[in-house]
Order: C-alpha cells, then structure tokens, then sequence
C-alpha cells in the first residue's frame, strides 16, 4: 500500500508545485490585500509617518552625519510600513543642509536651508514598538543629489560652486 501511495503523492507534488510556483510569482492586482509581513504602501502625509521620518533625521544627525551643519527632511518621497514584532516604516526621504550648526539646541525644521547646500536622497528604517513607546533607527543609506543643471549653471557663474 506504501509503494502505490508514494508514486501517487509524488505525481500530484509534480502536478501543484508549478501553480504555486506562478501563484508566488504573480504580482498582486491592484486593490488585493498585500501578502502577511510584506511592506504596503501607505501615504507620505500620514502624522505617525512624518514622525518616523523626523525621528531618522535627528538620529541621522547626531550619529551617521559627518557634516558640521544639520540636514533637515525637505521631502517623504515615499513610505511603507511592514507589520513585524512591532512595526516597520520605511522611507526615501530627501534631505537639505541647513545653516544650523549641529551642535546647537535647535530643531533643524526651522533652520533655513543652505542655497547651494548639499541635497542627500536617503532610504531610512524606522523600527517602532508604538505600544512600548519605541524607536530605533535599523536602517540608513543616504547618496549625494547631483545640483539640478539650472542650479548648477547658477553657481558656477556666481564661482561658488
């Protein structure tokens, strides 16, 4: 009985792996409910979105920065989250030299950005626990923007760039 129910089970692993297979390759159509753990999309103007990127620019600041002066958040280009033991945000985010020195008290979001100021397009994970009150920075890869030509062509007329 065992050697006729192998080669049966065996024929339908054969016979399901390739549907799962396609199934798990498939992206998900629009508006169906994203897979379990997976990062969904979620708007930028969120309150508890906007935090999280404030809270990866100060620690961005006070740990990862080389710079004298603080950057500040000039734009959410997009956020997720992603449900784990507590909740993930993450960001690409970009950001501006300000005028502030870091080492002052002040909340960079109200320092005035540097004119020609380095610009830094960086991807920031936030891991919350909300119901403990946490935060924690896992993640933070920042690249250089390259000036815009116009702004480019600007500053090497006014030979400060």
């Amino acid at each position: 009985m065992a050697v006729l129910f192998f080669p049966q089970l065996l024929a339908i692993c054969f016979l399901v792996a390739p549907i799962g297979y396609v199934m798990a390759e498939t992206p998900a159509m629009p508006g169906a409910p994203a897979m379990p753990g997976a990062p969904s999309d979620v708007p930028s103007d969120r309150c508890e979105v906007r935090q999280a990127a404030w809270f990866a620019v100060a620690a961005y600041n006070a740990a990862a920065s080389q710079e004298n002066y603080a950057y500040k958040l000039t734009a959410i280009v997009s956020s997720q989250t992603q449900v784990v033991a507590g909740l993930n945000y993450i960001l690409t985010t970009e950001l501006g030299l300000t005028w502030c020195m870091k080492a002052q008290a002040m909340d960079p979001e109200t320092c005035p950005l540097q004119v020609n100021g380095k610009r830094l397009l960086c991807r920031f994970v936030v891991y919350t626990i909300p119901w403990e009150g946490k935060a924690l920075l896992t993640e933070k890869t920042c690249i250089d923007v390259p000036p815009s030509p116009r702004c480019f062509r600007r500053s090497l007329k006014e030979g400060t760039r």
